[in-house]
């Protein structure tokens, strides 16, 4: 064991190693109950890693001269501070934490929270941002323990499995197709408290959609199984599901990547979640392929994809057709901008399986799991 420095509070915390190979620094990551930092390696000693943003500010903000420092050549104020991420986690989360990476993405999965990514930008900056969750359709199914929800004369009948009385089941509310964000309990003994956990779940589900939906939860009478939801309001004409909770089924598993052809039909084999990072530049329509680290510069002239002299040191042209994997990995495009930090370190992305939210994910490119 080795001391690296002060955690962030008195609070437990967890260390995970950020491995992205090469002649590239590993480094650490710091995990505690709402906050990630990230620890490098600076000549033999380690210190976290920080921030260099250019911020414009006004002279009548009241800020001291000894909270910024200084561009001599653009008038800028450079705020110089440690990168602390937010994260979900609380201190409970903490010993159930997974984290994988690849290249340089990697990825913390805890059963509770959505998935974050991390991604090690070339020039030394790191992006931590959670999983679009959206992209993944969630399981619907049914079976002897799942609620029947039937539609009645101006209001909608859950009735509850007999094997409700006997288990304490977790479930989740939903309204149309939104689930709340918490889970409820089935209590045996009283109506009362699941009228109000219903009402719970369906306001909160409501919530989410920006709804003022408005539900009244009322028991049948001599059972603790049957509830009627009548629904009035706007948007007041939806589904209403509850699903059975059988446990957090969760795989921090690693997956070994599977080999695909490269194109041009060579049959040189490479990892099955390595692709090259791709533009498309709007001066000649082409698409490029990155080759070597660098940030763009327009004013330069020289590694604008496709124009003047010297940008093939930068970029590979690929010509108008669209490349294997594109869409793929750009569902909402990949533009050339100036001032950007390109790397062909953009390969690979960390492949773990999860389950979350009835959602089975395999982790792979973060815009389009």
């Amino acid at each position: 064991m080795e001391y690296i420095g002060n955690a962030i509070s008195n609070q437990p915390f967890r260390i995970f190693q950020f491995h992205r190979g090469g002649d590239i620094s590993d480094f650490l990551i710091e995990v505690s109950e709402g906050n990630i930092r990230y620890w490098t390696d600076v000549d033999g000693y380690p210190e976290l890693v920080t921030d260099n943003v250019s911020v414009l500010l006004d002279e009548d903000t009241g800020s001291t001269p000894l909270d910024f420092l200084v561009d001599e050549d653009s008038g800028d104020f450079l705020t110089l501070g440690i990168i602390v991420s937010e994260n979900p986690y609380s201190l409970e989360d903490l010993d159930t934490i997974y984290f994988t990476n690849q290249g340089k993405y990697g990825v913390l999965v805890q059963e509770r929270h959505p998935p974050l990514y991390i991604t090690s930008r070339a020039d030394g900056t790191i992006l931590t941002e959670s999983l679009a969750l959206e992209r993944i359709p969630e399981f619907v199914y049914n079976d002897v323990n799942s609620p029947r929800i039937e539609s009645e004369a101006g209001n909608w009948r859950i009735s509850f499995p007999a094997s409700w009385q006997s288990n304490g089941f977790i479930y989740t509310v939903g309204y149309n197709g939104v689930a709340a964000l918490e889970t409820y309990e089935f209590d045996p003994l009283s109506s009362a408290n699941n009228v109000i956990a219903i009402k719970a779940g369906l306001d909160a589900a409501a919530a989410r959609q920006g709804y003022t939906t408005t539900f009244l939860v009322e028991p049948v009478v001599d059972t603790v199984l049957t509830y009627d939801v009548t629904v009035t309001g706007p948007n007041s004409g939806w589904d209403i599901v509850i699903t059975p909770v059988y446990g957090f089924a969760f795989i921090p598993l690693a997956l070994p990547p599977l080999a695909q052809p490269k194109a041009g039909g060579d049959q040189v084999a490479e990892p099955a979640w390595s692709y090259p990072l791709m533009v498309l530049h709007g001066v000649d329509d082409h698409y490029y392929k990155c080759i070597l680290t660098h940030r763009s510069n327009l004013a330069d002239g020289i590694n604008e994809p496709g124009v003047g002299t010297g940008w093939e040191l930068f970029w590979e042209d690929l010509g108008i057709a669209i490349p294997d994997g594109w869409d793929y990995q750009y569902p909402t495009g990949s533009s050339w901008a100036d001032d950007t930090v390109y790397s062909p370190m953009d390969r690979g992305f960390p492949t773990v399986a999860v389950f979350h939210e009835q959602r089975l994910i395999l982790m792979a490119n973060k815009d389009n799991p």
